[in-house]
Formats: structure tokens, C-alpha cells, sequence
């Protein structure tokens, strides 16, 4: 089922966690829309308040094709890391991964890093 433009409360939900991407640059703030036509981007502001709210030190995500394979946003506080190069055969798109030790799970002041997938 096509998740995506529904008025389901919870595909909506779904639609958002999978979809929502941050905003290109940092100047630009809130909620405005995807340009992928569903969900919204969100801003530095967003995630700081997210991150806050969660006790969280940065967000990790993996779903956005980048073209270094690896991409900063929201005031260095998200990272994209994209693994599979040349995307579907035409992005020309480098891969990354991202290692983590497990002793910078753990920000200084004991807050945690969200790994999304």
C-alpha cells in the first residue's frame, strides 16, 4: 500500500518518520515542505528542539541519496551517510559508511546519539 498523501493518522505517522528529510540549509527554519512531494523537511530548530527533548546528542539517518556519500545538515547535528554508490545506476552518487566506537555512543554530559535506519 502507497503510504504517502493519505489523511491516516498513523500512515501519516509512518509517512513522516520515512520520508521527512532535513532542510538543505541551515538558514532555513520549521516545517516547510518536501520537495519529494510528501512529509515535510525539518530545520536546525526542529532538530535541536528533538534532540533536547530526547536527551539525544546528534541524529545518524541513512535513507537520502548523497553525493559524497555522507552529508552534514541542521548546524552539524544530523548526518546522512548513503552506502551504495552510483544510485540505481545514474545519481553518480559516492558511497560511505559510518564508524562509530562504542565509547562515542555517549556525549560527554551522558547524552546519546539516535541512530536512525
Amino acid at each position: 500500500e502507497d503510504m504517502r498523501n493519505t489523511d491516516d493518522p498513523a500512515s501519516k505517522t509512518m509517512e513522516d518518520v520515512l520520508w521527512s528529510d532535513p532542510t538543505t540549509s541551515d538558514q532555513t527554519y520549521g516545517l516547510p515542505p518536501n520537495p519529494r512531494g510528501c512529509s515535510v523537511l525539518y530545520g536546525p530548530d526542529i532538530v535541536r528542539q528533538f534532540l533536547r527533548h530526547n536527551n539525544l546528542q546528534s541524529l545518524v539517518r541513512a535513507h537520502e541519496v548523497t553525493e559524497d556519500g555522507i552529508d552534514w545538515s541542521a548546524q552539524g547535528r544530523v548526518v546522512t551517510v548513503f552506502s551504495a554508490t552510483n544510485y540505481c545506476g545514474h545519481h553518480g552518487n559516492n558511497g560511505a559508511v559510518l564508524e562509530l566506537a562504542l565509547s562515542n555512543l555517549y556525549g560527554e554530559n551522558g547524552t546519546k546519539i539516535a541512530l536512525l535506519q
